[in-house]
């Protein structure tokens, strides 16, 4: 009898993709944010939207290439501009949590970006996952290739 090999659901294997190009997304954010607002002096809200947007572009080249496989391979600026376009409303997300979380709890720069991240993790995976990275706009998901992140 063969061992029964034990496969994850396709989307939570998407979903772990999108996770680790979110993670890598985050650390530069998180990177840039103390770098514009401690060592260059930007306020953190402007800090905030410059990096966020940074670690936007790092999530939309590792998706494309690694968790929503398109099948025209090339580049295209089009869906890198809906990309951020739909990141925006974790953008809002992001500037409302961090200002939160710095104004009125007083917390530290970094446990705000913590809690912004949280909050626009899922939200933003569902809206490019739905309107940018679905059958229906050309994507192919990652568990129908097997790539297992």
């Amino acid at each position: 009898m063969r061992p029964r090999q034990l496969t994850a659901h396709p989307r939570l294997r998407e979903l772990a993709g999108y996770f680790g190009a979110s993670c890598a997304g985050l650390a530069t954010d998180a990177a840039l944010l103390v770098l514009l607002s401690r060592a260059c002096g930007l306020p953190y809200l402007v800090a905030g939207s410059l990096s966020f947007t940074a670690g936007g572009v790092v999530v939309y080249c590792l998706c494309t290439r690694f968790v929503f496989l398109r099948p025209n391979r090339g580049a295209n600026p089009a869906e890198l501009l809906v990309f951020v376009m739909l990141g925006c409303v974790g953008l809002i997300v992001n500037g409302l949590v961090m200002a939160f979380v710095v104004e009125l709890l007083h917390a530290s720069l970094l446990l705000a970006k913590a809690c912004a991240a949280a909050c626009t993790f899922l939200s933003n995976y569902g809206l490019r996952r739905r309107l940018l990275f679905s059958r229906s706009a050309g994507a192919v998901p990652i568990a129908t290739r097997g790539f297992v992140p």
